[in-house]
């Protein structure tokens, strides 16, 4: 886009509410206004470069697909609820092999809002058949643990993501884990 590249640790902070919100505020970074005609580009760079690029990179973090397997071979039902789009959600979940885990997913680019709306996490707990009460929205972003107080559901917050230890326990998750595994230690419904 011709501007000076933002340290990784600042877009990093910039994660969580979907594409155009991070590119949007990383033309603000870089001194540009959030309205700028260059964000619709930025979009669409980013769509072709992110799309080209999709698994070169991407990998599960150490540990959580086995606990994800485990978790789905005691018949915990899986969904998936993330601002990505629906095009990239799928082939990300295919390309590693975890697209058979997951009953269901609603992403960013569908008809209901993002999060850090509830209605995501609300169609996702109805589509599992389950109440609320035994649903646990497990993320890495105050907006996922923001989504989950929103729509009533217990949050657990993983430190192995983009986000401090310090940010998301100011959040106020009603679990914090710091490896995949202790995940199985928590109580889950099947």
């Amino acid at each position: 886009m011709g501007l000076a590249p933002l340290p990784a640790p600042t877009v990093l902070g910039f994660v969580g509410q979907g594409v155009r919100r991070l590119l949007g505020r990383s033309l603000e970074a870089s001194g540009c206004s959030a309205a700028s005609p260059l964000l619709d580009r930025a979009v669409e760079v980013f769509t072709e470069i992110y799309g080209d690029g999709l698994l070169v990179a991407t990998r599960p973090y150490p540990g959580v697909e086995a606990v994800l397997r485990d978790l789905a071979s005691r018949g915990v039902v899986l969904s998936l609820l993330t601002n990505k789009s629906s095009a990239f959600s799928a082939a990300i979940l295919r390309g590693l092999g975890l697209e058979a885990l997951f009953r269901a997913a609603v992403t960013g680019d569908g008809d209901l809002p993002r999060k850090p709306a509830p209605d995501g996490a609300t169609f996702l707990v109805r589509a599992s058949g389950l109440p609320a009460s035994l649903a646990l929205i497990v993320g890495d972003s105050p907006e996922d643990l923001e989504t989950a107080r929103a729509a009533g559901i217990a949050s657990c917050a993983v430190t192995w993501g983009f986000r401090s230890r310090d940010e998301l326990a100011q959040a106020r998750p009603d679990h914090q884990v710091s490896r995949p595994e202790e995940l199985l230690g928590l109580a889950w419904p099947g």
